[in-house]
């Protein structure tokens, strides 16, 4: 008998650790996705500035004047060489901003970023492998992994790969132009140290651009929880925990805004005060909670049977006030009548009990005299309930009757 507690347990655990494996990998998605977003926003920048400047600098290198035979080769090649990188950066643009219109998976955002990762580096080292046959410099490798770098924002260890690649690509390719061993080892020295500071701020930039979005989520997930407790806090602060109607104060604010157009329209208001009749003995023979539970089903029996422009509130304790938009005190007296037979046939079913009560109303109409018409309404109904009670209960009773004009 002692293995089921710690099947339990052993069940429990495991249930907890796949709930937090399962969120951990959630939260690994999320930040890939927007990685993905910010890195294709940053290509199709790049690719936008890249176009032009690339196209001024071929144009620049077919205008020079150049007598030399080697000169002339170089230039030459330069020109392919920038024909081929003009090409594939319009085709990076094109995909990119196709991606960016959200009509692509992650893969393919993944195989933009790589394929461009690896296109930057590769081309350095093309234009450094043609320029050695005039000048023994290797800025555009050190040009290439640097951008690559910034503008590549790609877990470290994917980078150093990439990063090796270009190296070794290097490391071989430039002894097919460059003749001078001192320059060629000069080179491959300085491409290796160019590699070395590629992957170091490779790392600071991953590991910045992850933590600023794990800090951004952070605070978005903060600014949720806030938005939510003060939805919480302001839905409390109008409403009445138990039955989900408006509590007095709201009631207050609300019925006041609707008797300022009324006025305005020249229409008529009406307020009702309801009371559970003998509500006491409810809870004295049911309890407390089955009294609450009465009053809660009791709200929810009132909204429904007013229009939906009418106001109906929790006023305190037993009671309900009911403001009635638009309506006459004739009108009143027939749904204060209506209430009083809907409530008397309804049963309440509570903890197996069938539990029957009834109300008493006293409705009054809106007065536009006076410093306070709702309060002055208020009370006219609260004699009239008063009345109501002293003449039987379960009855509807009119206080004076006036319109508002």
């Amino acid at each position: 008998m002692r293995e089921w507690p710690i099947k339990h347990f052993i069940a429990e655990k495991a249930y907890r650790f796949n709930n937090a494996f399962y969120s951990l990998m959630q939260k690994q998605k999320d930040v890939e996705a927007l990685l993905l977003e910010h890195i294709n926003r940053r290509i199709f920048v790049a690719t936008s500035i890249f176009l032009p400047v690339f196209s001024i600098q071929a144009i620049l290198f077919w205008s020079a004047d150049l007598n030399m035979a080697s000169e002339m080769y170089w230039r030459r090649n330069i020109l392919w060489a920038y024909a081929a990188i003009i090409s594939f950066l319009l085709l990076i643009l094109i995909v990119s901003i196709y991606i960016g219109k959200g009509k692509s998976k992650a893969v393919y955002s993944k195989a933009l970023i790589y394929g461009s990762f690896l296109f930057v580096i590769t081309s350095s080292v093309v234009i450094v492998t043609i320029d050695q046959i005039v000048t023994p410099s290797i800025t555009p490798f050190l040009f290439g992994c640097t951008i690559a770098a910034v503008l590549f924002i790609i877990p470290p260890h994917i980078a150093l790969i990439f990063y090796i690649y270009g190296f070794v690509l290097m490391y071989k390719t430039i002894e097919t132009t460059q003749m001078n061993s001192a320059a060629l080892l000069s080179n491959r020295v300085n491409g290796f140290a160019t590699v070395g500071l590629a992957v170091v701020l490779s790392v600071i930039l991953w590991q910045k651009t992850v933590e600023g979005i794990h800090l951004e989520r952070h605070i978005i997930a903060q600014k949720d929880e806030l938005d939510e407790r003060n939805k919480k806090l302001s839905y409390l602060s109008s409403y009445d925990s138990l039955t989900g109607l408006l509590n007095r104060r709201q009631m207050e604010v609300s019925s006041q805004q609707q008797i300022e157009k009324l006025k305005e329209l020249k229409l008529s208001a009406a307020l009702l005060l309801i009371d559970v009749d003998y509500f006491k003995t409810i809870n004295d023979r049911y309890g407390h909670p089955a009294g609450d539970k009465v009053l809660s089903q009791l709200g929810e029996l009132l909204a429904k049977h007013v229009r939906r422009e009418d106001l109906v509130s929790r006023w305190g304790g037993e009671e309900f006030l009911c403001f009635l938009n638009g309506a006459t005190i004739d009108e009143a007296g027939r749904v204060a009548e209506e209430l009083c037979r809907v409530v008397q046939e309804h049963s309440f079913e509570i903890e197996g009990h069938q539990i029957t009560c009834t109300i008493s109303i006293g409705f009054a109409s809106v007065l536009a005299e006076g410093s306070n018409p709702l309060i002055d309404a208020y009370h006219q109904a609260d004699k009239a309930l008063y009345r109501a009670k002293g003449s039987g209960r379960n009855q509807a009773v009119s206080g004076h009757c006036h319109t508002l004009n």
